[in-house]
């Protein structure tokens, strides 16, 4: 809780309100002023077609500055410059053509002036005060996810260290001394790994692929040692460089929920898990039976969490999916790797 705390403090975003409503002075003052000036220079007593010209000019420039933003981001900044400049040279010579002055014949040197600036400053500082205040949402979603990010995690561990948990360990792990005392050992060494991987895990972004499939083991060894030959478990690795790290807590939620779906009355479960990485892209196949009469099912809510952390880290760029067919279901969850260059250095 503590380093969630930090962790909002450290990423916490102002509020852009008050930047907004200094900037809108601002701008209204400047653009109030130079009409006014405008106005004043111009021999003529109709005004409303220049007037009119700019507000709508106004309104394709916030339509520019959306649609620019939507379609090339930050990514080619020269780009959106050189456009918003060809904007601003076609609005000074729509603005200054409706003010019938002449580009080049017109005595009234200042209104020509009058114009660039007021078609510089509605152009340019519309366009970057929209830029700014994207980014400044964009970094105020990011904490907003990181938060749901950790909150989802904290979750996912008071679940799994609730006294429930705890308590149906120890009790199988008692009862396992009086058969087995080799195999109560195994089994309390393992859940002694579990436990100290929630503790280690706590307040970190990312963990070693390792760690994550030491625990994994760990949890399917406990499923097998509970359920004894009941359970019909096949495990195949073929993941070749563990020079990888991910967001802890993505992959068990998948195999929870799919041993759970498994299990019913008078039923011999059946789980198959292949766990493999090819091009960064970590990709983990379930597949596992359906009983005729399936027991209760309490783990939906993991997917659910599941679905709602992969969408804020990694948005469209995973991958879960979840099908049946007869009396099997499989499950597909692939998602981006991070390589460790910890490990690629050693």
């Amino acid at each position: 809780m503590n380093f969630l705390r930090m962790k909002n403090k450290k990423n916490h975003i102002k509020s852009p309100v008050n930047y907004i409503l200094f900037i809108s002075a601002l701008f209204l003052t400047l653009y109030t002023t130079l009409l006014w000036e405008i106005e004043m220079s111009l021999e003529t007593d109709n005004f409303k077609p220049f007037f009119f010209t700019s507000i709508g000019m106004i309104f394709n420039t916030c339509f520019f500055s959306w649609l620019f933003y939507r379609i090339f981001k930050f990514n080619f900044k020269w780009l959106l410059w050189i456009l918003f400049t060809i904007l601003f040279f076609i609005s000074y010579i729509t603005l200054v053509q409706i003010a019938d002055i002449g580009l080049f014949k017109s005595e009234h040197w200042m209104t020509r002036i009058y114009i660039w600036v007021f078609t510089f400053i509605n152009i340019f500082s519309i366009a970057t005060g929209y830029f700014q205040l994207n980014s400044i949402f964009e970094k105020f979603n990011k904490s907003k996810d990181e938060v749901e990010i950790k909150k989802s995690e904290l979750e996912n561990l008071k679940n799994q260290l609730s006294p429930h948990f705890l308590f149906n360990n120890l009790n199988n792990i008692y009862a396992t001394i009086m058969m087995d005392k080799n195999i109560a050992l195994d089994y309390t060494h393992k859940f002694s790994d579990m436990m100290r991987f929630y503790h280690n895990m706590i307040g970190k972004e990312t963990i070693p692929l390792t760690d994550e499939l030491s625990y994994i083991e760990n949890y399917l060894a406990i499923e097998k040692y509970k359920m004894g030959e009941r359970l019909r478990l096949n495990y195949v690795n073929k993941i070749k460089n563990m020079d990888y790290t991910l967001p802890p807590f993505l992959l068990t939620p998948v195999i929870e929920a799919a041993i759970e779906r498994s299990q019913g009355l008078g039923s011999i479960p059946y789980i198959e898990l292949i766990i493999s990485v090819e091009s960064n892209q970590i990709k983990l196949e379930i597949s596992n039976s359906i009983p005729d009469k399936p027991g209760k099912v309490k783990k939906q809510i993991l997917l659910d969490q599941l679905t709602n952390k992969l969408e804020l880290i990694y948005k469209d760029h995973y991958t879960l999916k979840i099908t049946k067919q007869n009396n099997f279901e499989t499950s597909i969850l692939q998602f981006p790797l991070t390589v460790d260059e910890k490990g690629l250095s050693k």
